[in-house]
């Protein structure tokens, strides 16, 4: 498993499919099925310390993130769902602080709130729970090249939601840095889920850290005690019990911790009704309950991002249009030579090459309004930026409502 500090939208293990890179040298492995023959190859390490004058995990993570990061922010939405905790919003208040009849509509509705960010899904926060600790490994040779490429894990479990269905390195209390992501395969039957994964994404995490004997730092991955034999399986979910706290006055005299939730009215574009209410523990479920007065301000959480039908794991899995747009462009703000053969290359140079300069050798033509685009004018930037522009909505917002 390509592991960084950064963490990213989309798991470094899938920037290497996209790109065209063997899964087992990306991750250091060398097979005797995966020999590694060529003076450039595409064995990509960790740290930059191993990787020195190279691409490694880390620089990768950085330009992947900073993709990411521009893309949402020019979109004013994630293209993955997200959750955004804590989300800070100062309410409108009335001139006279007697008065309870502004908390709500003309029509009796409750008001709205605008979120910072479109495609709101639901409020809520994000959860975790163990399902099951330490549970075996069985690797599996599906293709009969003598090699058992294939993970596969069984556990006993109700939840019947693929996306729900998370993989850690065993013994890291579900840390988000030890998550082995993608999953090839979730499926449920008999109160059981059965889940799929390359064993090229599972190492021993210490023979990342050290030399082998031939002075290298790849793993042999025909040795089956380098690669651990457990996992820990988690739920992860959202949490709907915490999804809004009031703050009022102090002066008036009202609690600042009262609760409420929120009711999508227009996701797309982030509109959101706010109500006052309690969490009951016991039914799981809201109760309406009132406002003590009217409170200054609110904190939300909620999950927001581009959900895609088509993918098999819409919640973990981006849009492949969008993903392939926002790794291509990722490669481009990388600045220190690949140490990848082909296709790493041909991508590389192709996606980097500036359209809008002109040499001896080749000039190009443009459109002027192109010229500013915000990611800069290389092949790779230029695609996305398109892209970008004809599928933004939230630039016409309305004004916040009352």
């Amino acid at each position: 498993m390509a592991q960084a500090k950064t963490r990213t939208l989309i798991p470094l293990d899938r920037l290497a499919f996209i790109l065209g890179l063997d899964p087992f040298h990306f991750n250091a492995i060398e097979t005797e099925h995966r020999p590694i023959k060529n003076a450039c190859d595409d064995v990509f390490y960790r740290h930059d310390l191993r990787g020195t004058g190279h691409i490694t995990h880390e620089k990768l993570a950085v330009a992947l993130a900073t993709a990411e990061q521009a893309v949402a922010q020019l979109l004013n939405w994630f293209p993955l769902p997200v959750w955004v905790e804590n989300e800070p919003k100062n309410l409108i208040t009335h001139h006279r602080p007697e008065s309870y009849g502004h908390l709500w509509t003309a029509q009796g509705r409750p008001k709205t709130v605008i979120s910072n960010w479109g495609k709101v899904i639901t409020g809520g926060k994000r959860a975790k729970a163990l399902v099951e600790a330490a549970v075996a490994v069985q690797r599996q040779d599906l293709d009969n090249d003598g090699y058992a490429e294939t993970v596969q894990i069984v556990v006993d479990t109700d939840i019947t939601d693929v996306d729900e269905i998370h993989v850690y390195f065993p013994g890291e209390s579900g840390s988000d840095f030890w998550e082995i992501r993608p999953l090839t395969s979730v499926t449920f039957s008999g109160g059981q889920a059965t889940i799929t994964f390359p064993i090229s994404m599972i190492p021993l995490p210490e023979l990342w850290e050290r030399k082998n004997d031939n002075d290298t730092y790849t793993i042999n991955g025909d040795e089956s005690d380098n690669f651990i034999t457990t996992v820990d399986v988690y739920r992860v979910y959202n949490d709907p019990s915490e999804q809004l706290t009031f703050t009022y006055d102090a002066a008036c005299g009202c609690v600042t911790d009262e609760s409420g939730y929120l009711s999508v009215k227009d996701g797309e574009r982030g509109i959101l009704e706010y109500n006052r209410a309690n969490w009951d523990t016991d039914t799981e479920a809201f109760t309406t309950a009132y406002f003590c007065g009217h409170p200054l301000r609110l904190t939300m959480s909620s999950r927001a991002g581009l959900l895609d039908p088509f993918v098999d794991h819409p919640y973990q899995q981006m849009s492949i249009d969008w993903e392939r747009a926002i790794v291509f462009y990722a490669i481009t703000l990388l600045t220190l030579p690949t140490n990848a053969c082909e296709p790493f290359n041909t991508i590389h140079k192709n996606e980097t090459e500036d359209l809008a300069l002109n040499t001896r050798e080749r000039s190009y033509s443009i459109p002027y309004a192109d010229m500013n685009n915000p990611l800069g004018t290389t092949r790779a930037a230029l695609r996305l930026w398109s892209k970008i522009s004809k599928t933004d909505v939230r630039r016409t917002l309305p004004p916040t409502p009352g």
